[in-house]
């Protein structure tokens, strides 16, 4: 995607030396890639968040299984003597 933006600023930036001027659509598509990549950057922080929580949850759920099998191993012991 950055690329693409660099790609198409250049060009922008071409037209306007040539012209003096940006053309109304132009300034409509430097606007709609300006939203793409703001939607982009967001999706990315989301994404992270969620695989952030997502790690922490994974944690979470292995250490309650890890403390629950060694509550349940010290109760069978306890029951067995």
């Amino acid at each position: 995607m950055d690329k693409l933006n660099t790609l198409y600023l250049q060009k922008v930036g071409e037209q306007v030396n040539e012209i003096g001027q940006l053309s109304p659509s132009s300034v409509s598509r430097l606007i709609q890639m300006r939203k793409a990549s703001a939607s982009v950057e967001k999706i990315s922080t989301d994404f992270e968040k969620a695989l952030a929580d997502e790690a922490s949850n994974d944690k979470s759920d292995a250490e309650f299984f890890e403390a629950l099998t060694k509550q349940l191993s010290g109760g069978s012991d306890t029951n067995a003597k």
